[in-house]
């Protein structure tokens, strides 16, 4: 399976129906797909599916549009949440960020929207009753003890505390863009984060003190360190505040937001 399809590299549908009177309606998807150009070359538009189309949206977030069930083309009006995710840690790619529209009536929305990255999520279904078998995508929850996250959005600047063990430092980036971007969806304010951990060899704090804007602050018991975010929705991109490793917040040809390494 081709999952995404290039010019040089299409997907190939095609389609065998029994009843011959089915051909009509299942015809027109008979061909060689496209949705992303080849690598370095100019974006290009996807292929069409019937009378459908790709919308994107300002939060870069795209839909599969129906005229014929959506005439006047609507995308949800909810802000989403950006969750981080884990898996894709491999030959030096970068976790996507994940759009998440959670019910709004929910307890922990009520409390924070943000408050959703502290919520499991997982690409398989327990069938293991009692075997607690899960592919753990949520890389705050990876780690051998729960994360504690709280928030005060009251102020001007939203006040985040994150409490983690030792998560994997590749999935660092992935955390910090979505707690910002999450951060001025939902608040529309900039983020002050402060960071501890109860491990005194942490390497998360050691990385984090490392990268330009974070300084080291004084907690009860455990050593910490802070710094602001600011995101801009429009530029997609992070006019205040440093990711680990230069990593930047960016947006593709095609309209989708995702992290990219800095440039060489």
């Amino acid at each position: 399976m081709v999952s995404n399809p290039t010019p040089t590299r299409p997907l190939d549908v095609r389609i065998t129906t029994e009843n011959k009177k089915d051909q009509k309606w299942a015809g027109p998807f008979a061909k060689k797909h496209i949705r992303l150009p080849d690598r370095y070359q100019k974006p290009v538009a996807p292929t069409p599916v019937g009378d459908s189309f790709i919308k994107t949206d300002g939060f870069g977030i795209q839909y599969v549009i129906s005229p014929t069930l959506n005439p006047q083309h609507r995308t949800p009006k909810t802000v989403p949440v950006i969750l981080p995710t884990a898996y894709w840690l491999t030959d030096g790619k970068l976790p996507p960020l994940v759009p998440s529209w959670p019910e709004t009536h929910s307890s922990s929305f009520s409390k924070d929207p943000l408050q959703f990255l502290n919520q499991p999520s997982s690409h398989v279904h327990n069938l293991f009753g009692e075997r607690r078998f899960s592919l753990e995508l949520n890389p705050l929850l990876q780690g051998i003890q729960e994360p504690s996250l709280h928030v005060n959005s009251e102020n001007d600047i939203v006040e985040v505390h994150l409490s983690v063990w030792k998560p994997s430092p590749d999935t660092l980036p992935s955390i910090l863009a979505a707690l910002a971007m999450t951060t001025k969806l939902n608040h529309d304010k900039p983020m002050r984060i402060t960071i501890n951990s109860a491990a005194e060899d942490s390497e998360i704090l050691k990385i984090l003190m490392a990268t330009e804007g974070w300084e080291k602050v004084t907690l009860p018991k455990r050593s910490g360190i802070s710094t602001t975010f600011d995101y801009d929705p429009k530029t997609t991109t992070l006019v205040q505040g440093t990711l680990p490793g230069g990593i930047l917040i960016s947006s593709r040809p095609d309209g989708r937001i995702s992290l990219k390494p800095p440039k060489k």
